[in-house]
């Protein structure tokens, strides 16, 4: 055979070794094209995302103008594709689903005023529309946020008062800023406040290797773009403080930015209370410290949650993009004493009931009166006899996982009254400069004390005595920083890679995965199979074949 081979070889009409040596140039060639795909990126798709605003999508249409004059794809201006508003894991499973995850270039994430980007909203009548798109899911039906989303045409000033995110737009802004942290990044991502952004546009043509002039922005909408805040138009307007965590780290991010996988991933702490300890008010001392916690106005529904529900809470949330690396967690707790009567006296003693219980009491039972009833006060609770908020469970479950080496995260016991000595300790337990904390939390920590008889005061001390008592044993600053296997995390909540037992497997899961392998190939052989699938690939495959079987048809 071997001497039929080289008779063969020898004897070959010069135009079928031609046909050989094209062929395997071909194959050559479809390989190095492929090649320098996999190294620049033959990537020619710029994601142009922005939170909804029409000022936004204004600024964002002339961006994509001026990418498609310069050869570039950008996806639909109008939203057809569901990408220009999209989180960061939703746009992975479209641009997947599309076969298009492997074209991206890089993503320019246009940011604004969130009071503004309502307003714009909440006036053109896309609350509903824009909420479905940039959140990472829709709300209950029974919910206030379901009420108001559905409500033909809501007031600005009754959207502003709710007090609720209802375009999450802190957390789209989360899942695209901790995409572009994350190590192994895909690609580029840029962050440009819509603000300042004409300032920047040459900046954002550099990243993609294009000159200014890709972008001819007027110099009259330079001034239309940078609006100022939204001013009170009526007496009742209402401040949303729910977008003051926001605006600190649209401060913190600047003007302008890139990020892709060369930035310090923010790790988050959560921070828990019952209620009623001046919760609030600590955690606007970390935010101003430059440590990421839980939402100060509950807005992830973190704030006051019992060891357990957290970490459901936690699994949930992953898949928007938040708390992908908690590192610790800080129990704030107080006399439950003057919890509940901080609580009754505020008239949110059922709302706080429906987060620090794990379920509430049956209906028509006593304690379930007592929580429901229009004008509950100290002395029904005290004459009940019941820890209606079930505070010493919820700081027992705490306690409990921490004690014990089963909790995910070191765990901090700290008591608000007496915090403010121990600031220091506390800023070696986060890693942070104790200059940055400030002065609320360097200074005794006071509030409105809750009127009561004598008579309610000893049937509370009976009712909480043990729980107290647990207390005093632990001290005002008490650390766990044990594990489930008692050496290291055996569950790990960082990097985004937190495994709950019963974690969800599904279409998300699987996309964020990916976006978190990088584009390195490693994400299930994607890579490899577009490069046999391509047509110049296939083409070169079937020719060598066809010559390879008339070869071997001769040697036989």
């Amino acid at each position: 055979r071997r001497q039929r081979a080289c008779m063969v070889c020898c004897t070959m009409r010069p135009s079928t070794m031609m046909m050989i040596v094209a062929a395997a140039l071909l194959a050559l060639l479809c390989v190095v094209v492929e090649g320098d795909a996999a190294a620049t990126g033959g990537r020619n798709l710029v994601l142009v995302v922005t939170q909804g605003g029409d000022s936004a999508n204004e600024f964002a249409r002339q961006l994509m103008q001026g990418f498609s004059r310069t050869g570039f794809e950008t996806n639909d201006p109008h939203d057809r594709d569901g990408l220009m508003h999209a989180w960061y894991g939703a746009e992975m499973e479209i641009l997947r689903r599309a076969g298009r995850l492997d074209t991206v270039r890089g993503a320019i994430y246009i940011y604004d005023d969130p009071s503004r980007v309502l307003r714009e909203v909440v006036e053109g009548d896309r609350l509903y529309d824009v909420a479905s798109r940039t959140g990472a899911s829709v709300p209950h039906i029974y919910s206030p946020s379901w009420r108001i989303l559905r409500s033909p045409s809501p007031p600005f000033g009754e959207v502003m008062c709710s007090m609720i995110d209802l375009l999450q737009t802190e957390a789209h802004f989360d899942s695209w800023q901790l995409a572009g942290c994350r190590k192994g990044a895909r690609f580029p991502i840029v962050f440009v406040q819509l603000s300042t952004a004409w300032r920047y546009v040459s900046r954002i043509a550099q990243v993609f290797g294009l000159t200014a002039g890709a972008f001819p922005l007027a110099a009259a909408q330079r001034d239309k773009y940078n609006v100022a805040e939204v001013e009170p138009e009526d007496p009742e307007y209402c401040m949303f403080e729910t977008f003051t965590s926001l605006n600190l780290k649209y401060e913190r991010a600047g003007g302008f930015g890139v990020l892709q996988g060369d930035c310090r991933l923010q790790e988050e702490v959560l921070v828990i209370s019952v209620g009623g300890e001046g919760t609030t008010t600590f955690i606007d001392a970390l935010n101003t410290a430059g440590v990421r916690s839980t939402h100060i106005w509950d807005t992830d529904g973190l704030k006051h949650r019992w060891y357990g529900a957290e970490t459901e809470v936690l699994r949930r949330h992953r898949y928007s993009g938040l708390f992908h690396n908690v590192r610790a967690a800080i129990y704030i707790w107080d006399d439950p004493i003057h919890a509940v009567g901080s609580l009754i006296r505020r008239g949110w003693l059922l709302d706080q009931a429906q987060k620090t219980r794990v379920a509430l009491p049956m209906r028509g039972s006593d304690e379930y009166d007592v929580l429901t009833h229009p004008n509950v006060s100290v002395t029904m609770v005290a004459e009940l006899g019941k820890d209606v908020l079930d505070i010493d469970g919820h700081f027992r479950s705490w306690y409990t996982a921490a004690s014990s080496g089963k909790s995910h995260v070191p765990v901090l016991f700290l008591r608000s009254s007496t915090r403010w000595k121990y600031y220091d300790e506390l800023a070696e337990f986060l890693g942070v400069d104790p200059a940055l904390f400030p002065e609320s939390i360097r200074v005794p920590h006071t509030s409105k004390a809750t009127v009561m008889s004598e008579g309610d005061r000893q049937a509370l001390e009976r009712l909480y005595g043990p729980l107290k008592d647990l207390q005093a044993t632990l001290g005002d600053f008490k650390k766990f920083a044990t594990y489930a296997n008692g050496g290291g995390p055996a569950t790990t909540m960082g990097g985004g890679a937190m495994q709950v037992e019963g974690e969800p497997r599904g279409v998300r899961r699987r996309a964020l995965l990916s976006a978190e392998q990088g584009a390195t190939g490693s994400d299930g052989g994607d890579g490899f199979a577009d490069l046999l699938l391509h047509p110049l690939c296939m083409l070169a495959a079937g020719f060598v074949g066809f010559l390879a079987g008339r070869l071997r048809r001769r040697v036989q």
